[in-house]
């Protein structure tokens, strides 16, 4: 940064202490980042959106769309920033009690936030970004939407 400012966003080895960073995009002068926090026996994820020229957070969005259950664990897997600041992300979660693990594509944009697709064949790592089109495979076929 020309500024010569950094900006901690969080850790990279465990969630306890401090909030972990996960998967991370840029775009311009803004950061997208997924971010962990844990307590004893769970955790849960949010993507925040930061500018860099002054740290500001612009959003802060929950990872995952519904709940997971008990003993659960979410995780950012991929994560994807346009400029002005809409944002697409794959989310895994897993509950220990009830045995369930979900996978979630979801954005956030100018329209708000929504999940755009879901399912345990979505591949973790997929997403992309060319443009406006946001793009992940699902059961070996490649999915997608616009982001605005």
């Amino acid at each position: 940064m020309s500024g010569g400012r950094s900006y901690l966003l969080g850790g990279s080895r465990n969630c306890i202490a401090t909030p972990l960073v996960q998967a991370v995009a840029l775009a311009g002068q803004l950061a997208a980042y997924g971010v962990e926090r844990c307590g004893v026996d769970t955790g849960s994820a949010q993507v925040i959106v930061r500018r860099l020229s002054d740290g500001q957070q612009l959003r802060e969005s929950s990872a995952i769309t519904g709940q997971v259950g008990p003993e659960s664990h979410q995780s950012v897997d991929s994560v994807v920033l346009r400029a002005d600041g809409a944002v697409a992300w794959i989310v895994q979660a897993d509950s220990i009690i009830r045995h369930s693990s979900q996978v979630e594509v979801n954005r956030a944009d100018r329209r708000g936030e929504a999940q755009l697709d879901s399912g345990p064949e979505i591949a973790p790592r997929s997403l992309r970004l060319r443009g406006s089109t946001v793009t992940w495979a699902h059961s070996g076929s490649v999915r997608s939407a616009t982001l605005l």
